[in-house]
């Protein structure tokens, strides 16, 4: 491990480590996908149908919710380099283990370990990236962190058919294990070391302390009404719209904008490139609403706007690595929030108002994400004038 701070900003980026750092979030974004594109043979497996599995995905998210800003603080304490070189170690192992394939129980308790892990990396990960950055290059970096999820999805898409041809289930967990070790191992080599900060961690009283501080909560709360309309998008349009080109459509396009939002936000305020998607979701989905077919295309393009935009503001708004964690922490627990809840909502906003009644339920998180924004710019922004 390299002992050199990183902690001061450096001259000369690290593009190097900022790659280690993103390959290591798609192994970690992979202990979603590797569940959701196994459903049915692990529901042949444990004789049950996929309804009785699918809570091996959502598993994760839930220790999100709980624990999200809990691991910021967390990663402040221990240091992000200890933190995210412990997690994708102990990641490797549990999915060494899950490919003996456990019984019930123990898969489910397996899963609930890999969520602490995922965790660590996805709390840490955009901490060593600022840390291994300058501030000309910084957005850019947390542009590309911001693409570690749907990236990782459309890999894992490629790489478990043939997996699954090649040996099932266990060959794909055994992968994926084989994977983060070989990352963890050259992370140990070559990973930097970021300073712990030393203080007690309280549940109530970090979230109380990260909420009551606008420039941490900002990223969290702009990125939490992202979410709670992203996942879902993918999910319902392209069955509602009769469109199933759009599963991968959205999803690439969203890919292309979040990159290039990277590269406007090293001129422009990531909390504005923020706002700015938020409207050009409106607009474009007023179009689609009203029968602009081809808008979608733009849609997903503001889609990939936001979350750029929300990364970039981390360290953006917090110069210190302790409070880059803790707002890495509260994204994670906003992201999560915003994930677990759109889907039901929207589903029941489907079944019960159609399509209309979706796209006022988008409207709505739209305006929401804009008036947070609008909210944290008054408190942070306001008073350095």
């Amino acid at each position: 491990m390299n002992i050199a701070p990183a902690s001061a900003p450096s001259e000369r980026s690290d593009w190097t480590l900022v790659a280690l750092v993103f390959v290591t979030g798609l192994f970690a974004a992979a202990q979603f996908g590797k569940i959701s594109l196994t459903l049915a043979p692990l529901a042949e497996l444990y004789g049950t149908d996929i309804a009785g599995v699918s809570f091996f995905v959502s598993l994760v998210g839930f220790l999100g919710i709980f624990l999200g800003v809990i691991s910021g603080a967390v990663v402040v304490r221990a240091g992000p380099t200890r933190v995210f070189i412990w997690s994708a170690g102990i990641a490797a192992i549990i999915s060494i283990l899950q490919a003996l394939l456990p019984p019930f129980a123990g898969m489910i308790v397996l899963r609930l370990l890999e969520g602490l892990t995922h965790l660590g990396i996805v709390v840490a990960g955009p901490t060593l990236m600022a840390a291994v950055t300058n501030d000309r290059d910084r957005p850019i970096a947390m542009s590309l962190w911001a693409m570690f999820f749907g990236a990782s999805f459309a890999a894992v898409a490629l790489v478990v058919p043939p997996l699954m041809q090649a040996g099932g289930v266990g060959v794909v967990f055994a992968a994926h294990g084989l994977g983060f070790a070989v990352i963890c191992a050259v992370l140990i080599w070559r990973l930097p070391v970021v300073p712990a900060t030393p203080g007690k961690i309280a549940f109530w009283g970090t979230h109380l302390a990260i909420y009551s501080s606008p420039p941490v909560m900002a990223p969290a709360l702009a990125f939490g009404a992202y979410t709670f309309i992203y996942l879902a998008i993918i999910t319902f349009f392209p069955v509602t719209l009769e469109r199933p080109e759009l599963f991968q459509i959205i999803p690439l396009i969203s890919l292309v904008a979040t990159f290039t939002t990277g590269w406007v936000a090293r001129r422009v305020a990531p909390y504005t490139l923020a706002a700015v998607g938020y409207v050009w979701i409106i607009l474009a989905g007023l179009a689609v609403w009203s029968g602009s077919g081809w808008m979608i295309y733009l849609l997903a393009f503001g889609l990939g706007i936001v979350p750029a935009a929300c990364f970039a503001a981390i360290p953006s708004l917090n110069p210190s690595a302790s409070d880059r964690s803790r707002a890495a922490g509260a994204l994670s627990q906003m992201g999560n929030i915003g994930t677990t809840l759109g889907t039901p909502v929207f589903a029941f906003t489907m079944l019960s108002a159609g399509m209309s009644g979706l796209w006022v339920v988008i409207m709505g998180a739209c305006a929401v994400g804009l008036g947070l924004i609008y909210w944290m710019t008054a408190k942070i922004v306001a008073p350095q004038n």
